[in-house]
C-alpha cells in the first residue's frame, strides 16, 4: 500500500531529525566557534547586538546565546517557529523570518534592523545555498557598525 507524505509532513520529519541531531551539532560547533569569536576579540562583555542569518533550528544560535542582543533569522516560517519555542525564555534572542539575499532599506522591523546597526554578523553554512554570494556579503555588510565583524 501506498502512502503519501504531503511536504509539510516531509518537513516536520526533517525538522524532528536535525533536532534530535542538535545536541551533536552544537557539541561539533561551538568550541570552533567559541575560539573564533575569541581570537577576533568578539566576547559577550564588548559585542552587544548580533545578527545570525540563516539560523535554522538554532545550533549555532545556541552558542551565540550568551550575547546581549541577538537576532536570527531565516528564510523558513517553521523553523523561525521552532527557534521561538527553543528559546522563549530567552529575552535577548529574537527570531525573525528574513529573506537574507535582499537589500532591504528596513530587512526585519524598525525596531529590530537599521543600517549599521550590528557588531556581528554570523552566517554558518549559509552562502554556499545562495545564487549570487556577492550581492549577499553586500546587503549583509551594509547591516555591519562601521568595525562590524
Amino acid at each position: 500500500m501506498k502512502t503519501s507524505h504531503s511536504e509539510s509532513q516531509i518537513q516536520d520529519h526533517i525538522d524532528q531529525t536535525l533536532s534530535a541531531l542538535s545536541d551533536g551539532a552544537e557539541a561539533f560547533y561551538r568550541e570552533p566557534l567559541k575560539k573564533i569569536l575569541q581570537e577576533l576579540n568578539l566576547s559577550p562583555q564588548n559585542t552587544h547586538r548580533v545578527l545570525e542569518i540563516g539560523a535554522g533550528i538554532g545550533s549555532i544560535t545556541d552558542v551565540l546565546s550568551p550575547y546581549p542582543e541577538l537576532i536570527a533569522t531565516d528564510l523558513n516560517p517553521e523553523r523561525v517557529e521552532h527557534l521561538k519555542l527553543r528559546f522563549k525564555d530567552r529575552p535577548n534572542i529574537q527570531a525573525h523570518v528574513w529573506d537574507a539575499t535582499q537589500d532591504h532599506e528596513n530587512p526585519l522591523t524598525p525596531q529590530c534592523v537599521a543600517r549599521g546597526d550590528f557588531d556581528l554578523l554570523v552566517a554558518f553554512n549559509v552562502l554556499e545555498h545562495l545564487a549570487d554570494h556577492e550581492q549577499a556579503l553586500r546587503n549583509w555588510g551594509r547591516l555591519l557598525k562601521p568595525n562590524g565583524t
